[in-house]
């Protein structure tokens, strides 16, 4: 396969997708191949177009013709295509006459009935094709349409089921869903750029884009992916928990991956990294005071807070009233969060120019020390949220409460699942009244009957995240299909288990001290310890900046794929079902 060259990073794009902004890395060679079409092989397919199949795939000159991707233009017919070599392009079929639907084409045909014109199927052109064309084509803001947040950090292997199962299960989809825990931009990925690590919820600290991906690949890869496939999916494109932090070296980071993740059309805003969360412990009304002058020290602005706060508000039949004391602690908690929220919001609107996007609050992750159980979001606290939001014109379409869900565990708090499903009850009551949506995050380690409650709760108006069970199905997969290929990621996993321990993580600490005592046992993908430091592999790099563990997870035999595949999809459509068919 061909080697591309992009920054310092040598790679097969074949067996490295979704890291370069393009699936068309060698125009000349695309170009030829078209080249030697004739006219009654255009001819043909023009044909095909103009029967107006909703699906199917015609072959020509072993190039694959997606005639479910075809965009209509002034005469013309733009349409997906893969290459015998596994690139893809747009081939834009349109009258003598008609003119182009975007600069930078290159001719392959021209004769007096039809000009064929190619584009190169990568991240600029493929949002600008499908903005003008056919919106509906691309992920798009679907506000308060519910949906499933699908997240994979083996994306491209999981989108053809995450697609069938959009298709057999009739529901949308997040279905372009990585954070910047696990993806970076381009520029870091392709020059080995130093970036700092991230927080992972229940882990600590995180190598940066640990997948090897980036935003730009992961939104190319999945929008041709959705564009292939015979039907047409309603979906978005998540840039997921954006982890907000202050200080500068974080804005400017931020500001960079904003704009790598221009053209998605969801934005999780995370601000559990800057929560100040033991405010709400200062219950003294001395204590709220002096948060109140702190963070609010403008007397005629602190006024207007204050004013604004204390409307009284009714749901579910009670009455919510905020006193200086309540009021204290969630400025205290929340303010110096929302600032920052509300200047990436203007940031994230001016940079989309007008295009919708999904804008979500999350606040269900916590920072170490603090259990989940001794912050779970109240009636009050979602409110002031919602209230605060309104106040500074930000346009929110989702919230992520703390429900009490801890990752790794179906739900075990006190209050059992009657307690959730009045929690939940009451929470949607309140989003909805200020239009929103509420988002479960975390929801793969959900039960059956958990997830029901979620649905019972909202009346199946929902988005609700999953995202490492994927990964977790790849794993099981690879075990019962190659055993000897699976301990490769195992004895991966288990050595960078053994130097986070080095490296002074208690998780990994007290993992393999448990093994230990259990006398390891035999490796399995549903050891605990595997499932929680397994996911470094595939971005990995050698002493050279080179990829050298990615490949794992690519190149593999169809037959690999297509079981792996069959198991997403019979996972996901459990999911959809316990959450949008609950009665």
């Amino acid at each position: 396969m061909k080697s591309v060259k992009i920054g310092t990073l040598y790679l097969d794009p074949v067996r490295n997708p979704a890291i370069l902004d393009t699936a068309t890395w060698d125009i000349p060679a695309a170009i030829r191949l078209f080249k030697q079409m004739d006219a009654t092989e255009w001819a043909s397919l023009r044909a095909s177009l103009a029967d107006g199949r909703p699906g199917g795939i015609v072959q020509k000159r072993g190039a694959a013709f997606y005639l479910s991707s075809t965009m209509s233009f002034e005469g013309g017919i733009c349409l997906l295509a893969t290459l015998p070599d596994s690139q893809r392009a747009i081939l834009h079929i349109y009258a003598p006459g008609a003119g182009e639907a975007l600069d930078g084409s290159h001719s392959v045909f021209r004769d007096d009935s039809m000009s064929v014109s190619l584009y190169a199927a990568e991240y600029e052109t493929l949002h600008t094709l499908i903005r003008r064309l056919n919106p509906l084509k691309g992920p798009r803001a679907l506000g308060s349409v519910p949906r499933i947040g699908i997240g994979s950090r083996n994306s491209t292997l999981a989108w053809p089921a995450v697609y069938r199962s959009m298709k057999s299960g009739g529901f949308a989809a997040n279905s372009i869903q990585n954070s910047m825990r696990e993806i970076g931009t381009l520029q870091e990925v392709s020059t080995n750029e130093a970036v700092d690590r991230s927080y992972l919820y229940g882990f600590g600290e995180v190598p940066p884009a640990y997948t090897g991906a980036t935003f730009e690949g992961v939104w190319t890869y999945g929008v041709l992916e959705a564009l292939s496939s015979d039907f047409l999916p309603i979906f978005g494109a998540d840039a997921d928990h954006l982890q907000l932090k202050s200080d500068v070296r974080s804005v400017e980071r931020m500001k960079k991956i904003l704009n790598a993740a221009r053209h998605y059309s969801f934005f999780t805003m995370d601000i559990s990294q800057i929560a100040d969360y033991q405010a709400m412990f200062r219950t003294s009304l001395s204590g709220a005071a002096e948060l109140l002058d702190r963070h609010i020290p403008q007397d005629a602005l602190r006024k207007d807070v204050l004013m604004w706060h204390r409307q009284r508000y009714w749901f579910n039949g009670r009455e919510y009233r905020f006193d200086e004391a309540l009021l204290g602690r969630l400025v205290g908690k929340y303010w110096e969060a929302l600032s920052l929220l509300e200047k990436y919001f203007h940031l994230i609107r001016d940079m989309k120019q007008g295009e919708p996007f999904d804008f979500e609050l999350t606040i269900d992750e916590v920072p170490p020390g603090i259990h989940t159980h001794e912050i779970i979001t109240g009636e009050e606290e979602l409110l002031f949220l919602l209230n605060e939001a309104e106040r500074r014109g930000l346009s929110l379409t989702h919230v992520a409460p703390n429900f009490g869900i801890e990752k790794t565990t179906d739900y075990c708090g006190p209050d059992g699942l009657e307690g959730l499903f009045r929690r939940v009850r009451n929470l949607h009551a309140i989003a909805e009244q200020y239009g929103l949506m509420l988002d479960c995050h975390s929801g793969d380690d959900l039960s059956d009957e958990t997830r029901h409650v979620f649905g019972r709760a909202t009346g199946g108006r929902i988005h609700y995240k999953i995202s490492p069970s994927i990964g977790d199905v790849f794993a099981e997969t690879l075990f019962d299909y190659d055993r000897e290929r699976f301990m490769v990621w195992w004895n991966d996993t288990m050595e960078f288990a053994r130097k986070c321990a080095a490296e002074g993580s208690g998780l990994a600490t007290a993992l393999l001290a448990s093994r230990d005592r259990r006398g390891n046992g035999t490796p399995n993908p549903k050891d605990f310890l595997f499932k929680e430091f397994k996911f470094t592999m595939p971005g990995r790099k050698d002493s050279t900046g080179q990829m050298d563990g990615r490949e794992f997870f690519y190149d593999l035999p169809e037959d690999f794929k297509n079981e792996y595949s069959a198991r997403v999809e019979k996972w996901i459509l459990q999911v959809s079902r316990s959450l949008f068919d609950y009665q």
